[in-house]
């Protein structure tokens, strides 16, 4: 009887499983305090776009500056890199109050994007992101085992198309 029992729970528990919602919930915010970075798209588009055709014409002039600085339109990073560097904790335990996004090159000439929670003063949070909950390693220059985000799919080759994004049209 305690088998059947066991048996129609563990049935019971997959098939409610199954008509569970897959959405990701809505991360929370204050609208407030994010509109204080909302721009239009028009003006975003103008930026990219500008930037390209700089970036085009500095290629042209300096044939070698491509091999050595390759400058991408973008970088991306998913849902659960961006939910890690937010859900890091300060020194105090607090959790992060943003992200800062450094330049970088690699060893290639490719620029990379390097993503590091910052605390309520603007401090970098050095800690381990990949075991959650850990508070800061250090904020000095000495934090050995520390990680920040990087490695995101870079455009060019994973672009939207021209259609799919005012941002990669001409």
């Amino acid at each position: 009887m305690q088998s059947k029992i066991a048996g129609l729970v563990a049935v019971s528990a997959i098939v409610f499983m199954g008509f569970r919602d897959s959405a990701a919930p809505e991360i929370p915010y204050d609208l407030g305090a994010a509109k204080a970075h909302f721009i239009p798209m028009e003006v975003a588009a103008g930026y990219t776009r500008h930037f390209r055709e700089t970036r085009d014409a500095l290629h042209a002039q300096h044939p070698g500056m491509k091999a050595r600085l390759a400058l991408e339109h973008s970088e991306s990073f998913n849902r659960d890199g961006i939910a890690a560097l937010l859900n890091a904790k300060d020194s105090s335990g607090n959790p992060a109050a943003g992200v800062r996004i450094y330049q970088g090159l690699d060893a290639a000439g490719q620029t990379r994007l390097v993503l590091v929670p910052y605390d309520a003063r603007g401090k970098d949070i050095l800690t381990t992101l990949s075991s959650p909950g850990t508070v800061a390693v250090t904020s000095d220059r000495t934090s050995v085992g520390a990680e920040v985000v990087e490695d995101g799919l870079r455009c060019p080759p994973s672009c939207p198309s021209e259609d799919e994004s005012p941002l990669t049209a001409k």
